[in-house]
């Protein structure tokens, strides 16, 4: 074998080692280069579906948080109500409940109190206590001053039934979203509703 042919051999096997090595190192630069990060193209498109995803959302989770305090809210008047009309047939003595909107930043109130000692002014209690909800997200549809009062006798009945049904209405300002309490007959049962069922019960008593 000649000088000649060694040369050529040893030359081919130089490139194909060349060849093999190059194309390793550009296998593994698109390996790097995959997982080196989003490009800014990716990112880009990342920050727009969240921003669509974001606005969807928004307004139902916006009427979710509405109806979960006017939720808390309602229940916490009918707690009141209930407890109530329990103390006065436990301790049998009438027992009066009274709910306002404050006047400084119109945040529903009630005071439970004794009829027969009612203190001047009233016990007035803020009905957000504890519920983690701030005044000014929900309110009371306050009713007229004659009609925002319900006394339980010693029996737990409705001392007035002319204030049958006694409703006490809960809405988020500026929403549609609204949920109530009534007391819907002498012997003071009780039942909530929502919407405008809050209104049809009030009208359906003024047409009887």
């Amino acid at each position: 074998m000649g000088t000649t042919t060694i040369l050529n051999i040893l030359q081919k096997l130089y490139s194909t080692r060349a060849s093999t090595k190059q194309k390793y190192l550009g296998i593994k630069r698109l390996h790097l280069e995959s997982n080196s990060g989003f490009t800014l193209l990716e990112l880009i498109m990342v920050i727009l579906i969240i921003g669509v995803l974001s606005t969807i959302a928004a307004p139902g989770w916006l009427a979710f948080t509405n109806r979960q305090r006017v939720n808390k809210v309602n229940d916490a008047v009918l707690s009141v109500l209930q407890d109530a009309q329990s103390d006065a047939k436990r301790r049998k003595l009438s027992y009066g409940v009274n709910f306002r909107k404050n006047n400084e930043d119109n945040s529903p109130e009630v005071a439970v109190y004794l009829k027969e000692t009612a203190p001047n002014p009233l016990p007035w209690e803020s009905l957000l206590n504890d519920l983690e909800v701030k005044p000014g997200q929900v309110q009371l549809d306050e009713p007229p001053e004659d009609q925002n009062q319900i006394t339980f006798d010693y029996q737990g009945n409705v001392e007035n039934e002319g204030d049958i049904p006694f409703i006490v209405k809960v809405s988020v300002p500026d929403s549609s979203v609204k949920r109530c309490v009534i007391v819907q007959t002498i012997i003071g049962t009780m039942k909530t509703d929502k919407g405008e069922n809050c209104e049809n019960n009030e009208n359906d008593d003024n047409n009887n």
